[in-house]
């Protein structure tokens, strides 16, 4: 008979979870920083008062951030911050020397920690005054949210000493190829004469996340190349995809005059497709269709359909 052990099963029909369960889940799909950085969450400005006190949040209630624990079996917090904003007050400046205070959300947990306490906060650590300050050494199971900078007899945190340390959460590392990690975008029935020059016959913008560390795109093409007659274009027509100022694709097609009666037009589709990876720079990225004449002229690209996809790879 084969040996065996009996193991605990957290995860049994009826059984009550303990909160621990949810937080070990959260540490296997989440890395820790503010949801919706970009809309201001738990974001710290000066108080509108001419005083030493700060501004924590996004101006509406729930905000919410992912936060690990720091000791084995804690897992990630997600605390949720119920009020549009918090003031805290800054200890006053020191009459000498500047010194850096670090503004953080943290939690207590109270099982591991036995701090006494089972809730989140938001809290301003003061630092040392020194003739070369250093924030504060951040916390067990916090995240930082900003370092202000008490400059030496001041009595007012103004929000050009405030600097924001705060990050976005991600899914954890392996997890970002889903679904909500790609933009995409089309564009069609675009139509450009070609007479020489490098021309984009069209393009697409694809607005990438500043949380994205590193994507790819892939992108493809179709299109229909117009001549007019026998006596007209000859010579090499270039089609080319460049996705992100780079060319991922380049099409040589070389015309002669034998391809119908004089005063006929001449169609014939084409496609083309690409895919560049290992790009880093976030924002507006261009992914675009052009055409150039090498010699010849007097083409004409009409009826594209241009798509292009951007893929989140760390």
């Amino acid at each position: 008979m084969a040996a065996t052990a009996t193991l605990l099963t957290r995860s049994i029909q009826a059984e009550t979870l303990p909160a621990v369960i949810d937080r070990l889940v959260n540490q296997i799909l989440l890395e820790e920083g503010v949801v919706n950085k970009a809309g201001s969450s738990f974001q710290v400005l000066q108080n509108l008062g001419t005083d030493m006190n700060v501004t924590i949040g996004s101006g509406t209630a729930f905000d919410r951030a992912v936060v690990a624990g720091d000791l084995a079996g804690q897992g990630k917090f997600i605390p949720e911050h119920q009020n549009a904003f918090q003031v805290l007050a800054v200890a006053a400046s020191d009459p000498t020397d500047d010194r850096i205070d670090l503004v953080i959300l943290k939690v207590y947990d109270d099982t591991f920690d036995s701090s006494g306490f089972d809730y989140a906060d938001l809290e301003v650590i003061t630092g040392t005054p020194d003739a070369s300050p250093v924030p504060p050494a951040l916390p067990s199971t916090s995240i930082s949210l900003a370092e202000i900078l008490v400059q030496n007899a001041v009595t007012q945190i103004v929000n050009g000493d405030i600097t924001d340390k705060r990050v976005e959460y991600q899914l954890a590392a392996g997890l970002a190829s889903s679904t909500h990690d790609e933009v995409t975008g089309s564009v069609e029935d675009a139509t450009a004469s070609i007479t020489g020059t490098d021309a984009t016959i069209a393009s697409v913008s694809l607005t990438i996340p500043t949380t994205w560390g590193s994507w790819e795109c892939e992108a493809y093409a179709t299109y229909v190349r117009e001549s007019l007659d026998d006596t007209g274009p000859t010579g090499i027509l270039l089609i080319k995809l460049r996705i992100d100022g780079t060319d991922q694709q380049v099409q040589d097609q070389v015309i002669s005059a034998d391809h119908g009666g004089v005063g006929a037009s001449f169609f014939m589709a084409g496609a083309i497709g690409g895919r560049r990876t290992g790009m880093t720079t976030t924002g507006s990225r261009t992914i675009a269709l052009r055409a150039e004449q090498d010699s010849g002229g007097g083409f004409t690209i009409r009826d594209t359909y241009l798509y292009a996809r951007a893929i989140r790879t760390s």
